[in-house]
């Protein structure tokens, strides 16, 4: 069957020659044809501009989720620090606590090997602080405290303008 039948028996199955707003005609009005336009799709190859504007979103979309796992990561490892610092609460603060629970004066050592003799309510002034504050905060004092005496006068000083 030829193209041209075809399409001369569908005209003929929906009224013939009738125009095309009249009942019996197979369009409606203001409604669009039967088969809507067919647009021509671009074909992207890598001599135009546009193709390798493209790409290059692409690739720049693919490095910044790239770099967003990376920094998730980080975070992940460390809050996984966080954790352990603040289960264990640092060495010297575990010293703290125990010298404050046992209600006698106590010696406390640090990470550079120096010691410091601690009085109970000076530990308990550092120790209630440490509980005050927030996980960053408690990390950084963790970290200032368990280092040195010097660092240990400052957190204790700071401590006891508190109260």
């Amino acid at each position: 069957m030829d193209k041209q039948e075809v399409y001369d028996m569908w005209e003929n199955s929906i009224g013939g020659f009738s125009p095309t707003n009249s009942v019996s005609g197979g369009a409606i009005a203001g409604l669009p044809p039967d088969e809507p336009p067919v647009r021509k799709r671009k074909k992207y190859d890598g001599r135009h501009k546009d193709v390798r504007e493209f790409v290059n979103n692409l690739l720049k979309k693919r490095q910044q989720r790239e770099e967003k796992r990376n920094r998730t990561r980080a975070c992940s490892s460390l809050d996984e620090e966080l954790v352990a610092l603040q289960e264990s609460g640092g060495k010297v603060i575990d010293q703290l606590k125990k010298i404050a629970m046992a209600g006698g004066t106590g010696t406390v050592q640090f990470d550079d090997g120096s010691k410091q003799p601690v009085e109970p309510a000076e530990a308990g002034k550092i120790v209630n602080l440490y509980q005050n504050l927030n996980a960053s905060n408690r990390v950084k004092m963790i970290k200032s405290i368990n280092s040195s005496t010097s660092a240990y006068e400052k957190v204790k000083a700071f401590a006891q303008s508190r109260t």
